[in-house]
């Protein structure tokens, strides 16, 4: 998972110009966009892959009792440990910081998506 995030903050500082384009921010190179962009889409895709396969994994782990799964990884995915984790092996302070922006916007997403019922993890929400 801190991989995963690690990653992602690699994209953004590489393609943020591509990936974020707007009516203000327009790509100089749009071939080389074009081709970085579908390199990173393949990648979010890959991830997504990677993730489900996780989740499967984890959902079938008997040593954890029947119920509990999804508070159990609710617990492993809690964003204070995701980032002691990332500042241990990582140190940027500025792509840690972006990693805890964005892991504050998907607190929110994910506790408005539980209350309407949605069972998704802060990994689904930043995929």
């Amino acid at each position: 998972v801190a991989d995963m995030l690690k990653d992602s903050v690699e994209w953004r500082n590489e393609l943020g110009s591509c990936i974020n384009k707007n009516k203000e921010n327009t790509c100089k190179t749009p071939k080389k966009c074009n081709k970085e962009c579908t390199c990173f889409l393949k990648w979010v895709v890959k991830k997504k892959e990677e993730w489900g396969k996780i989740i499967d994994h984890f959902y079938k782990q008997e040593n954890i009792q029947a119920g509990m799964h999804d508070i159990t990884l609710a617990a492993l995915l809690d964003k204070d440990l995701l980032l002691e984790i990332i500042e241990g092996t990582y140190g940027n302070a500025e792509d840690i910081k972006h990693i805890k922006d964005l892991l504050d916007e998907e607190e929110t997403a994910v506790a408005a998506a539980i209350a309407v019922g949605e069972n998704n993890t802060t990994i689904d929400k930043l995929l």
